[in-house]
């Protein structure tokens, strides 16, 4: 499932997230806010709500430190090997 918005994702993340059963999301860490609402951590927030037990993979160009909000951090940029084995894990 890919959002190609903030609006979008909030959508996907309430609707269909839950029925199509996800077990893990990855959010990047420096969404732009949409009119200063939204941002990955709330993003987050709303998939563990929504989907008890996801998994949530952040992805950022900040510091592990300033984003709080993944179960799993990866820098960018992004080892997609090591990130794919991180998510066989799951």
């Amino acid at each position: 499932m890919e959002a190609g918005s903030l609006p979008e994702a909030l959508e996907k993340a309430q609707n269909e997230a839950p029925k199509a059963r996800v077990n893990v999301a990855i959010i990047d860490g420096c969404l732009t806010p949409y009119r200063h609402v939204v941002n990955g951590n709330q993003v987050a927030s709303l998939l563990r709500e929504t989907v008890p037990g996801i998994k949530i993979i952040a992805i950022s160009g900040l510091s592990k430190e300033e984003i709080n909000f993944g179960d799993l951090y990866f820098p960018k940029p992004i080892d997609f090997q090591k990130l794919a084995e991180e998510i066989t894990k799951i």
